[in-house]
């Protein structure tokens, strides 16, 4: 199925299926955008009913989806990828029983995280990445306190691993306790929970990321409680920092 324009510019469709469901049609033709425009109702077009119109992209325009192809999206798309730390040998006092937190027993533990590589690629900066380092610190330093409940000093790595990185998306922290005295043999028994920082913006749609509930109000700027309270209910009480910034309470201009 073809359509021309008075200019005699062809225009293919591909499928006669996609002229009932599109009612802007944007084909590319080198450094040319055409636009094709149809009236009419969702379930009946009519092939007289439309308007072509084509336009020059400018040469120096910075990238935007509008115009962007699929080559430019992949090379502005993050680099996602995820750090593991394994097998992080500690012996450590825990256990329920009295005589656990005093005979101690050896641990291993394991910490894989997802997060945003772009600027640790292009900029070779530590900053850029997560520190190894900082994240056997925090393990050593909690699991030197005795607790009776793994479980407990697993949440305990978990928040404090999230509050010093908030660019981790996803986080995952494994404790295992090696030979327990079960009264039998048992090679390990270990707790397992992955905790996922991606939230959905309300509002615009797009994705972010809140380590804390509700952070999102707080972390980039204020707002006052009558405006949040009428976006929660307009919206929702997820919303990404785009979307929060225009409602950011601005900072007053010192009088002389």
């Amino acid at each position: 199925m073809s359509i021309r324009s008075k200019k005699r510019t062809k225009v293919t469709v591909f499928s006669k299926k996609l002229l009932f469901f599109a009612k802007n049609l944007y084909i590319y033709c080198g450094d040319v955008r055409y636009s094709l425009r149809f009236f009419g109702s969702r379930y009946e077009v009519k092939l007289r009913h439309y308007k072509l119109t084509a336009e020059r992209i400018p040469q120096n325009r910075e990238p935007h989806s509008e115009y962007c192809t699929t080559a430019n999206r992949r090379a502005n798309k993050p680099k996602m990828g995820k750090i593991a730390i394994e097998n992080i040998k500690i012996y450590a006092f825990h256990g329920y029983y009295e005589e656990e937190q005093k005979i101690g027993a050896e641990y291993t533990i394991d910490v894989y995280l997802e997060t945003n590589f772009t600027k640790a690629a292009s900029s070779d900066e530590l900053e850029g990445t997560i520190n190894y380092e900082t994240i056997t610190r925090i393990i050593k330093t909690e699991m030197a306190k005795k607790s009776k409940l793994i479980e407990h000093v697993m949440q305990r790595i978990i928040n404090r691993i999230k509050t010093i990185f908030d660019t981790i998306e996803i986080l995952t922290v494994r404790i295992s306790k090696l030979a327990p005295p079960l009264g039998i043999e048992v090679a390990r028994v270990y707790v397992e929970h992955t905790e996922n920082y991606t939230q959905k913006c309300a509002k615009c749609g797009k994705n972010f990321l809140s380590q804390i509930a509700g952070d999102n109000w707080t972390k980039h700027g204020l707002i006052y409680p009558e405006t949040r309270a009428t976006l929660t209910r307009t919206f929702g009480a997820a919303m990404c920092k785009a979307c929060l910034e225009p409602h950011f309470i601005k900072a007053q201009p010192e009088e002389n």
